[in-house]
């Protein structure tokens, strides 16, 4: 995840005030503590989130309403449009801009990629250049190499499709909205059942088996988009193919933020979390004070306290981490993948890739490990 869900912005509590961010209203909460009502707390993955019943999908509308697209949220060549989302039982909509760029030759089906953190940057340049300060600073190298590398599947016959959040990021949740990243997933959720319901179905591409097919690819906070629709949404039926890469972070989420021993983060990743509960990035939230009293609240949302089902008999998922990566994230990564693999997930695998940072897109041998996957049977 990156280490603010938007440096872009001059913060998140001022772009929550501009813009109006996700809240669920069906939540009832204030901004005294966690409470207790609603979703309610399991520490049981069997039964998980929502007393083991899928959470809703909502809707996409065509039309952002945010006027111009960014040229930096739209790779040259492309096409670019906008979508607004409306999930039941949230406040506000939510909006993306979908980066697509057409296959060429026999298609073969669609490949969707979700960035890290709140989502609000295309996954081919969301990589950074290193040193400090230099957050907002995009790594050319690595921009370029992610951009090669979507344009490498589309000339094999793959339509890629980056969503970017935008200008609110998925797991942002409004001043004093208490909704929780489980909550706040329905909406990258329900983008990718639309996109698989419109954009995939009219490529009229069917491969057999487990072939992609449909397929997601995400990076750190966008790893966590992909756990949270196949474990709390229940997207495994129409998923061919997952790349889960550096995360995702929020599978024990929970243990970090309590600052257990092998779970704890690098500093400057709470704010994340914290952010959808309604922190903003200038406020030290519950999780950044490691504040017990709410651990039933975070083990509902986390992906792995909260799921409903690990079990993914017809996806291919591959978990990519690099053995530079200072994040702190891989037990979560390996939790996670233990239990798909312990609930019967037949076709789930782990890879190391050596001298990798967090940025996927930098690293040629972890961009060919995606290619591999995608093009896998």
């Amino acid at each position: 995840m990156e280490e603010d869900v938007d440096r872009r912005s001059n913060g998140l509590a001022v772009l929550a005030i501009a813009v109006g961010m996700l809240a669920a209203s069906c939540t009832g909460k204030g901004t005294g503590g966690p409470g207790s009502g609603g979703q309610g707390s399991s520490s049981s993955a069997s039964a998980g989130a929502n007393n083991g019943t899928f959470y809703p999908l909502g809707s996409v509308s065509a039309g952002g309403g945010i006027g111009r697209i960014p040229p930096e949220d739209c790779l040259s060549g492309d096409q670019c449009q906008q979508v607004t989302v409306d999930c039941a039982g949230v406040r506000v909509r939510n909006r993306a801009i979908l980066d697509v760029g057409k296959p060429s030759g026999s298609v073969r089906g669609l490949v969707v990629f979700l960035s890290g953190g709140g989502g609000n940057k295309l996954w081919s340049s969301e990589a950074k250049l290193p040193g400090a300060g230099s957050q907002q600073q995009v790594d050319p190298e690595a921009a370029r190499m992610g951009a090669a590398f979507l344009s490498t599947l589309q000339g094999k016959g793959f339509q890629t499709v980056q969503v970017v959040w935008h200008p609110t990021p998925w797991l942002a949740s409004p001043p004093g909205e208490q909704v929780g990243p489980g909550r706040l997933a329905c909406a990258p959720a329900t983008v990718l059942k639309w996109l698989h319901d419109t954009m995939y179905e009219q490529l009229g591409a069917h491969p057999g088996g487990l072939a992609c097919g449909f397929c997601v690819v995400g990076n750190s906070g966008g790893a966590s988009q992909i756990a949270y629709s196949l474990s709390f949404y229940g997207l495994g039926d129409i998923i061919d193919g997952a790349v889960l890469s550096g995360g995702p972070p929020h599978a024990y989420f929970d243990r970090a933020c309590l600052n257990e021993s092998g779970w704890t983060y690098a500093p400057g990743f709470y704010v994340n979390f914290d952010a959808s509960y309604g922190f903003g990035l200038q406020t030290r939230g519950p999780c950044a004070m490691h504040d017990q009293s709410w651990a039933s609240r975070w083990m509902t949302d986390d992906v792995i306290d909260g799921a409903v089902s690990f079990k993914l008999p017809n996806t291919r998922v591959l978990f990519i981490w690099g053995s530079l990566d200072p994040t702190g994230a891989e037990p979560h990564q390996i939790a996670y993948e233990d239990l798909l693999k312990r609930a019967g997930s037949s076709h789930v695998k782990r890879m190391v890739v050596p001298n990798m940072t967090h940025d996927i897109t930098a690293s040629s041998a972890g961009l060919n490990d995606i290619e591999d996957q995608i093009l896998g049977t």
